[in-house]
């Protein structure tokens, strides 16, 4: 089930959006979204007290939390790129074809990871974040 908030911007609108989130089932332990600053940098920083992973598609600050991720490139290189992807058929296939495809791009891939489902899914990008890894694709 996915809980969709919209913030206008607006970082106390977003922060009780984000409690009254956290107060709904199902648990969560993934934040997609936040475009805006003012919103995303106080909710990465309560976030991590929760032991929530934070994706953002359009942010491009520089957060100073490890829960925090940006899927928005920096300016510069593309590399190196790792991926992840839940351990099921129908992901498996996918993800290969997306290697080989990275592969012929000449884009270096630096980690490959699987989710397995009883394993918390902030390890694996823990993992990502170690190598060094500066674009993560996920399936």
């Amino acid at each position: 089930m996915k809980t969709t908030t919209k913030s206008c911007c607006d970082a106390a609108y977003g922060m009780k959006a984000f409690f009254r989130m956290l107060d709904e089932d199902p648990v969560k332990i993934l934040l997609f979204g936040g475009a805006c600053p003012s919103v995303t940098d106080p909710i990465a920083k309560t976030s991590k007290f929760f032991h929530l992973i934070q994706l953002s598609y359009a942010d491009t600050f520089t957060a100073t939390t490890a829960n925090f991720f940006r899927i928005v490139p920096s300016e510069g290189s593309f590399n190196p790129v790792g991926t992840i992807y839940q351990n099921l058929p129908r992901y498996s296939l996918p993800h290969s074809k997306l290697l080989t495809d990275l592969d012929n791009a000449e884009i270096e891939i630096v980690a490959s990871q699987s989710i397995a489902d009883e394993l918390k899914p902030e390890m694996y990008l823990q993992d990502l974040k170690a190598k060094d890894v500066r674009i993560i694709v996920g399936i």
